[in-house]
């Protein structure tokens, strides 16, 4: 089970980067295509997408993002309601744990959400150009680990930070 979550939450990692940072970027206050838009156009055209493809994905990746965007919003407005709540001397165990629940409740929903978007993308792509995807952002992830780091990005341990 820990496998599987390790793989969901890398595929996460993985369709995140692709579906918003990409896009995110891709055109400048003028107009023109920035670094990331011709990033978009490369991997557009490493993974060959058809157009219809590329017009799905910029569709999920909007419906994704505006779900998350008000997941995080919940989030830290609860976050926000536990600092307060426990910066309460007579603050007790009992009297957070409905908003430790909430917030529970919350990161389960982000969770889901993140796997239903890597099968939304996963539905869009063929499975070869899934795998590729895959695999370019496996290197990619590789590439950008820092020092100090495992590979899957994470501090080890005794690192000092």
């Amino acid at each position: 089970m820990k496998k599987m979550i390790s793989v969901a939450m890398v595929l996460f990692t993985a369709v995140a980067v692709f579906t918003s940072g990409i896009y995110a970027f891709d055109k400048g206050c003028d107009g023109e295509k920035t670094h990331m838009g011709k990033k978009w156009e490369s991997l557009t055209k490493e993974l060959g997408l058809t157009p219809e493809q590329d017009q799905k994905l910029e569709a999920n990746r909007k419906a994704q993002f505006d779900k998350m965007k008000d997941l995080r919003k919940a989030m830290k407005e609860k976050r926000g309601e536990l600092s307060k709540a426990l910066e309460n001397p007579a603050a007790t165990r009992s009297s957070v744990e409905p908003i430790i629940a909430e917030m529970k409740a919350l990161e389960s929903q982000s969770v889901d959400q993140r796997i239903d978007g890597i099968f939304s993308v996963k539905e869009i792509l063929t499975p070869g150009q899934f795998a590729k995807f895959n695999s370019l952002m496996e290197k990619k992830r590789l590439e950008h680990k820092g020092p100090g780091k495992d590979k899957s990005g994470h501090r080890e341990r005794g690192s000092g930070f």
